[in-house]
């Protein structure tokens, strides 16, 4: 078996698990069931509908 190249991980420190802790959160996914609205603007209004298929 070969040996691993990096050493063995040390434990983190508090100020580095506050870090990761600070820089992991996500903000839960905010989910709406409202039909989204077709723009007003002839063209924008066609692309709108074209890639719905509606």
């Amino acid at each position: 078996m070969t040996p691993p190249i990096s050493p063995p991980p040390t434990p983190m420190s508090q100020a580095d698990d506050l870090a990761h802790e600070k820089a992991s959160h996500r903000r839960p996914a905010q989910v709406s069931q409202e039909s989204p609205k077709p723009p007003t603007a002839p063209a924008a209004r066609r692309r709108f509908l074209a890639q719905r298929q509606w």
